[in-house]
């Protein structure tokens, strides 16, 4: 908003005002357990820790759930615009263009500027390799064109940093044969702003809130008890959040990267 700051000739200046709306979230327990039969772990602890394996394969779980959750939403609110050429067409896409008219989109919204961008694996391997991307590298004096980098790509887009969404799905019941998808829609990059400050009036784009009462921990924490009827241990994962957009109007998603 525009103030005037001059000095009033009672020494007096002008205040600042704004109007806040309420807005709520709502913590919700995410948990798997895995059972770690005894008799095993002691017969295989040689080549094995069969606590260990349990322990990296719950908190997997748990956290790919979050992510899963986080992607829902990122996806689903944000305002689109297509990419008209597919960027695996490498030769003529036009992924710079397609970065700047989603930063201009969301900044003509609502002022903020767009310093970030996630998008599928795949979406980033034809990305590093389109033929605009390139041909930028060359003359810029920060990567090897042949070896995009992460931070090179991201400088060339105009953007402070790109993540990638390399997580997949297994969608089919065992003992079928997997049926692999990638977690993130890999015809799909969202644009958005990235801000790790603690102040939520500023425009950043989502939340993940945590509530630690329970004793649940940022990143999950680890619980275990003891089956005697099945001589087990059990090892058990959780955490305790809610993700949430906070500003849609800051975020949008270019279609139709990958066909």
């Amino acid at each position: 908003k525009s103030y005037d700051t001059s000095r009033g000739a009672d020494g007096t200046y002008g205040k600042v005002s704004g109007t806040f709306t309420t807005d709520s979230y709502n913590c919700e327990e995410n948990g798997i357990e895995e059972r770690v039969d005894r008799r095993d772990a002691r017969r295989y602890g040689n080549y094995i820790d069969a606590e260990m394996i349990a322990a990296m394969r719950t908190r997997d779980i748990v956290l790919k759930n979050h992510n899963s959750r986080v992607i829902t939403l990122a996806l689903g609110v944000a305002t689109t615009t297509g990419a008209g050429t597919v960027w695996s067409t490498t030769a003529t896409a036009t992924p710079i263009a397609n970065v700047r008219a989603a930063k201009i989109a969301i900044r003509n919204r609502c002022g903020a500027m767009a310093n970030a961008m996630c998008l599928d694996w795949e979406a980033w391997e034809y990305l590093r390799n389109c033929s605009e991307i390139i041909e930028r590298l060359k003359y810029s004096g920060l990567d090897d064109p042949k070896q995009a980098s992460l931070n090179a790509v991201a400088s060339v887009l105009g953007l402070e940093e790109i993540i990638i969404s390399g997580a997949v799905t297994d969608g089919a019941a065992a003992p079928l044969a997997a049926s692999v998808a990638s977690m993130w829609d890999r015809t799909k990059a969202l644009v958005f702003v990235k801000s790790t400050t603690q102040d939520t009036r500023k425009p950043h784009f989502m939340r993940t809130f945590h509530w630690g009462a329970d004793g649940s921990q940022i990143g999950g924490a680890f619980e275990s008890y003891y089956d005697p009827a099945r001589r087990s241990d059990i090892l058990r994962h959780r955490m305790d959040t809610d993700e949430k957009v906070l500003y849609a109007d800051v975020a949008q998603v270019i279609t139709d990267v990958l066909s």
